[in-house]
């Protein structure tokens, strides 16, 4: 089972870290890239992302953690 979006701005929340919340988009040229979706602190997160499977993530430095949802 996936984590939710929801765990990690609990996490991240915690920890003061910066969310940045992407979704994999289809791109001809060499297959995927992301699209950022939102960039903030836990607390400003749109509720409509916090139910979304958490398909990967990256914790950069201590103070940011890219979410990668569908």
């Amino acid at each position: 089972m996936k984590p939710t979006v929801k765990s990690f701005l609990a996490l991240a929340g915690d920890k003061e870290l910066t969310v940045h919340i992407a979704r994999y988009k289809s791109d001809s040229a060499d297959g995927y890239c992301d699209e950022e979706v939102f960039c903030g602190k836990p607390k400003d997160a749109p509720k409509c992302y916090a139910d979304e499977k958490v398909t990967e993530w990256i914790v950069s430095d201590n103070s940011e953690i890219v979410l990668y949802i569908n």
